[in-house]
């Protein structure tokens, strides 16, 4: 719930820059201070982005079938197995632009001041997942100010 293979969620870009070689190649240089998402897996890891803020990596997403989350939710379980893999702790709300979708979250606890958020469709299927730093983890459309 901290971070992605070599990326700490809080670090500042120039260290993620370094411990993922490539990961700004393709995109215009972004100003340190300004929000904006990377998608640095191209082919190798599709559905995947990064999201930094205030020249630190804030949160990431997928919707990538190979990826799973910590703790083991992945993209096309159902909300009952979330459920219980989760141990009940899974928090719902209604998803702000899939009618009968939600939002499952759990926030880390003593990890890292991070929340982990599947989103399902109407169907309780998970349709993607990411995890973040508060406030960006509760953001519902990339880099906003306002998390619906």
């Amino acid at each position: 719930m901290d971070g992605f293979g070599p990326l700490t969620l809080g670090m500042p870009m120039t260290a993620a820059g370094q411990a993922w070689p490539g990961l700004f190649d393709g995109l215009p240089r972004m100003a340190e201070g300004v929000c904006f998402n990377a998608n640095p897996g191209g082919v190798a890891l599709p559905y995947f982005s990064l999201m930094f803020d205030g020249g630190r990596l804030v949160r990431y997403d997928t919707s990538n079938d190979e990826l799973v989350a910590p703790g083991g939710g992945k993209r096309g379980m159902s909300e009952a197995r979330l459920q219980v893999l989760y141990g009940h702790s899974l928090q719902a709300a209604p998803h702000r632009f899939v009618e009968g979708g939600k939002y499952l979250s759990l926030d880390a606890s003593g990890v890292a001041p991070s929340r982990l958020v599947f989103e399902t469709d109407a169907k309780g299927i998970v349709s993607e997942w990411h995890v973040g730093l508060r406030p960006h983890a509760d953001y519902t459309e990339g880099c906003e100010s306002d998390p619906g």
